[in-house]
């Protein structure tokens, strides 16, 4: 297959084995992905091609090659992490409050 060769000349290069750079999420190791998946688009493989070379799902390729969508998809996670949750408990106190207020509970 075609980015077959790349990728285990590049696992050589880099001195990173099969397991780490196909398995694992670590950082570092999804740096390298991502860092092949360019290199190897650049040298004019078509993304379903990287796909299986790096074991991968096509929409991941897309991913990595579209810098606009992981900028979107970083202010998305930047807006909405750290967002105050209100806990379970406190919404089920609500309800039989107001619930005990319009008089549909009686205790």
């Amino acid at each position: 297959m075609k980015g077959d060769r790349f990728i285990k000349a590049f696992m050589r290069m880099k001195l990173v084995g099969e397991r780490d750079f196909f398995v694992s999420r670590s950082p570092e190791y999804v740096a390298l992905r991502a860092e092949a998946i360019l290199l190897l688009n650049e040298a004019g493989v078509r993304q379903s091609d990287i796909a299986r070379a790096v074991r991968r799902d096509p929409t991941t390729i897309s991913y990595w090659l579209n810098e606009a969508k992981r900028k979107r998809k970083a202010a998305y996670h930047a807006r909405t992490r750290g967002r105050q949750r209100v806990p379970r408990q406190a919404l089920l106190d609500r309800r039989w409050q107001v619930a005990a207020e319009r008089g549909s509970i009686t205790t």
